[in-house]
């Protein structure tokens, strides 16, 4: 626990296969994932393991999220085209 009494939070991530992302957590309660077309196929469901909890989600590259992007990091090469929004839930 931090001096300010703030548990951390951890997020583990990783892109296991194609279109399938396992995500770990704690002390955390809502995350986005962002992506990029070079790290997902569009055209077919993305797969998400949270927290060993399974999800289907069908993503789209979209201009609005692309300039949420942009205004987070203020860098077009790390821009990303889709937001998923998630609720997470530990064991």
């Amino acid at each position: 626990m931090s001096p300010f009494g703030v548990k951390a939070g951890l997020v583990d991530a990783r892109i296991e296969s194609a279109n399938r992302i396992v995500i770990k957590t704690k002390n955390v309660r809502k995350l986005s994932v962002w992506l990029h077309p070079l790290m997902v196929d569009f055209s077919k469901p993305i797969r998400i393991s949270l927290n060993g909890k399974e999800s289907s989600h069908n993503a789209a590259a979209n201009l609005l999220d692309a300039i949420r992007s942009y205004e987070r990091r203020r860098d077009w090469s790390l821009t990303y085209h889709a937001e998923i929004t998630l609720d997470c839930v530990e064991d």
